[in-house]
């Protein structure tokens, strides 16, 4: 190997170091997920030579996916058994978990190594940083913390406990003192005889102006239930504590039979849940993956997770239904949206061991994309986890998905999209694409801040192009302008409007995981997937590559958009049936059938 050949292994913060130095490598690559520090680093090596990871990284995730499911599922379960289910480790949820990302990165990594003798590479985890530093023909020993730093880091950790078990706390004695105390229960009503129940969540928008309730979820289930003479308890919870309050007065005020979980929560099962969350999740050894050592990558998901005590809200649901079976309410069956997150794991799993004859019915009810792990159990897990006796699908793909990855065929059921039951009765556009293009963000931040300053840097001032911005229910564009680190173009417009009022004069949609892209395709409308340069592609159409456009480049995006402008009407119209007959498979139609499956 030539002399000025070298393979570093760098943090993002040391690179300041290495500028100027003689025969620094001229290739490099950015391994992390922040759009503000690549921004940075693509000024201060503005002369090198950037490697694309993006196809393989893609690449790697989609052939690691099923690998890691298999892992995790082999993993020793804790003797709480609860305690593991309620982890987001256990979840898999890539949006709650970063151990999957990370060791895609450690995967990416070795290859990049194997491929390029002369290279810097830029990892923002120290674990992965680690994993790499041992693939590689550095000499120099990685840089070692100093004990200020751990001191620092130790502070930091304990600083992060105290404040995240506090606002556990808190929150939780505000919840308890708000429904016991300031609003009107109707538990005395719910207790009397049996009822089916509907678990569900509630927004400021589950309720009209004359205060009545329409759940996004299950649509007109409930009125189907009780026209087939069954009696329906809503069992709603208040995600946002921010609403709490005002929700809970309507929840109170409304004609319908609702509670929230937490009418079931008593003072001292706060304590207990508080003390028991203490308790940390550790792996004394654990196999490699692919020949890598992950144990530090997992140990630092688990840290954090015992740190920020995620897992406090999922291990609550014991209680709640312990507290229902002593109180003498009576559940027939229980429905509630199936997404394999770990409080539906501890929702069947307390609910097969206090109402063992309730019968739980799971309903998948939007399409996921194959990254979404959460979604996906192995072989192993099934056998520790309590499935829910059906779980029926949104239709037919993600009802062969669930079949062909290994769920019990006997209980899995295809059946309709509620939530978007609305689409069928909608006509697909029947003019050309105009230029109104409308941008709507992920709830994740580093993926809004990129897809928006690349739609910026591709169309802002652009001639003819009139561009809306819809940012995420949970995320405010004054959170992202900061990063975007670019003004907002005149043809550009922030909307806080509902996206189907947009939908009527939008003709493109351009997204990154937003399930607007199955709302889109019904309509005529044409998505446009940006593919992330930075973390794992989360997008919902990945079912089917050929049904949406993609981009990486503002330069993409342009041409994108100017080869649509170049097709005739016959071609566009064509091209819009096609993808609305696919879609369909996604989103089944919603009948009389579909909600008697709820009660067969």
């Amino acid at each position: 190997m030539p002399v000025n050949m070298q393979q570093i292994v760098i943090s993002p913060s040391e690179i300041g170091s290495h500028i100027g130095k003689e025969n620094l490598p001229g290739k490099w690559a950015y391994i992390g997920t922040n759009q503000s520090q690549l921004l940075e680093l693509e000024k201060k090596l503005g002369e090198s030579e950037k490697i694309d990871i993006r196809e393989k990284m893609a690449r790697i995730a989609k052939n690691s996916r099923q690998k890691y499911i298999d892992y995790i599922g082999k993993l020793r379960v804790p003797e709480d058994k609860s305690l593991w289910l309620a982890s987001r480790l256990s979840e898999k949820n890539p949006f709650l978990s970063n151990a999957f990302l990370h060791i895609c990165q450690a995967r990416l990594c070795e290859e990049i190594i194997n491929e390029h003798t002369d290279i810097v590479l830029i990892i923002e985890n120290k674990n992965v940083r680690t994993i790499a530093s041992k693939k590689t023909n550095q000499k120099s020993k990685p840089l070692l913390e100093r004990n200020i730093e751990k001191i620092k880091c130790w502070l930091s950790e304990g600083f992060l406990l105290i404040k995240k078990r506090s606002f556990f706390l808190a929150k939780y004695i505000f919840r308890y003192f708000i429904v016991h105390f300031f609003i009107k229960s109707k538990k005395k009503d719910i207790e009397k005889q049996s009822a089916i129940f509907i678990h569900t969540f509630l927004n400021p928008k589950s309720f009209s102006k004359d205060g009545r309730y329409k759940d996004a979820y299950f649509g007109e289930l409930k009125n189907f239930l009780e026209k087939k003479r069954k009696r329906v308890t809503y069992m709603s919870q208040i995600p946002n504590i921010r609403d709490y309050y005002k929700l809970s007065k309507k929840i109170g005020k409304s004609s319908e039979m609702m509670i929230v979980p937490d009418n079931y929560i008593g003072f001292f099962d706060i304590w207990s849940v508080f003390f028991r969350s203490l308790q940390r999740i550790k792996f004394d050894k654990m196999p490699e993956f692919y020949g890598v050592g992950i144990k530090g990558i997992i140990d630092e998901d688990l840290k954090k997770e015992w740190l920020e005590g995620w897992s406090c809200v999922s291990l609550l649901y014991e209680p709640i239904f312990r507290n229902m079976k002593k109180d003498g309410v009576k559940i027939e069956r229980m429905i509630y949206t199936f997404e394999g997150t770990s409080w539906e794991k501890i929702l069947c799993h307390s609910l097969k061991r206090y109402f063992p004859e309730t019968k739980i019915i799971g309903y998948q009810h939007a399409a996921v994309s194959s990254m979404q792990l959460n979604h996906f159990l192995s072989e192993e897990e099934m056998k520790i986890t309590e499935l829910p006796d059906r779980i029926i699908t949104s239709g037919e793909y993600m009802h062969d998905s669930f079949v062909r990855s290994g769920y019990p065929a006997e209980k899995i059921v295809k059946g309709g999209t509620i939530r978007f039951a609305y689409l069928y009765d909608k006509k697909i556009k029947e003019s050309m694409p105009s230029n109104n293009i409308l941008v709507t963000t992920s709830i994740n931040k580093i993926e809004a801040v990129e897809l928006i300053r690349k739609t910026i840097l591709a169309l802002g001032e652009k001639t003819g192009y009139n561009v809306i911005v819809k940012c995420h229910p949970h995320m405010r564009y004054s959170i992202l302008k900061k990063e975007i680190q670019l003004e907002l173009p005149q043809n550009f417009e922030i909307s806080e409007k509902p996206v189907a009022e947009l939908f009527e004069t939008s003709d493109f949609l351009l997204y990154t995981d937003s399930t607007t892209a199955l709302e889109a395709l019904f309509l005529g409308i044409f998505p446009i997937h940006m593919e992330s340069e930075l973390g794992l592609d989360m997008d919902k159409l990945d079912f089917d590559p050929e049904i949406r456009k993609s981009f990486v480049s503002s330069e993409d995006l342009t041409q994108e958009l100017e080869n649509m402008r170049k097709m005739k009407l016959e071609e566009i119209q064509e091209i819009r049936r096609r993808k609305r007959k696919k879609i369909e498979k996604l989103l089944g139609e919603v009948t009389e059938e579909t909600y008697s499956l709820f009660l067969d």
